[in-house]
C-alpha cells in the first residue's frame, strides 16, 4: 500500500494540493479522477452481478479511498509485514462495507433482485413487529 510505505511523500502532496505547480497539479488531478473511476467501476460491476449490495458506486468508491489514504497518518511504516498486514485489513474492512451477506445466492441485478431485496425488509419488519407484541 503505497500510502503507507511513502507517508510522508503522500501527506506533503496532500497538504500542498493547492500550490502544486500547474503540470504536477494537472497530472495529480488526472491520477485521482483515474483512481476513483477504476474504484467506481469495480463497484458498479460488483453491483450488477450480484456480488455487492446496491449502494451508490460513487459514495462507496470515495468512502473505500478515504480510508485507504486515511492509513498515511496513522500507521508508522517500516515493518513489510505490519504494512502488508494493515492492508489485507483494510481491504478485508472495504470488502465488507460493499459486499453481499455471504451464504446468500447472488441475485443480479434487475426486478428479481429488488423483490429479494423487498423480501428480507418485509421479514425484519415481521420479525420486529411480533418481537414489539410480545
Amino acid at each position: 500500500m503505497n500510502q503507507a510505505e511513502t507517508a510522508d511523500r503522500f501527506k506533503l502532496i496532500i497538504r500542498s494540493e493547492a500550490d502544486l505547480p500547474e503540470e504536477m497539479s494537472r497530472t495529480y488531478q488526472q491520477s485521482r479522477r483515474h483512481v476513483r473511476k477504476e474504484f467506481v467501476t469495480v463497484v458498479e460491476s460488483g453491483v450488477k452481478a450480484g456480488e455487492f449490495r446496491p449502494v451508490d458506486p460513487r459514495t462507496a468508491a470515495l468512502g473505500i479511498i478515504g480510508m485507504l489514504n486515511w492509513v498515511a497518518w496513522w500507521h508508522q511504516s517500516g515493518d513489510p509485514d505490519a504494512d502488508r498486514s494493515v492492508a489485507v485489513q483494510l481491504a478485508d474492512m472495504a470488502l465488507r462495507t460493499v459486499a453481499q451477506d455471504s451464504g446468500k445466492p447472488v441475485v443480479p441485478e434487475g426486478p428479481e433482485r429488488a423483490i429479494s431485496m423487498l423480501r428480507e425488509d418485509l421479514d425484519y419488519l415481521e420479525r420486529i413487529l411480533a418481537r414489539d407484541r410480545t
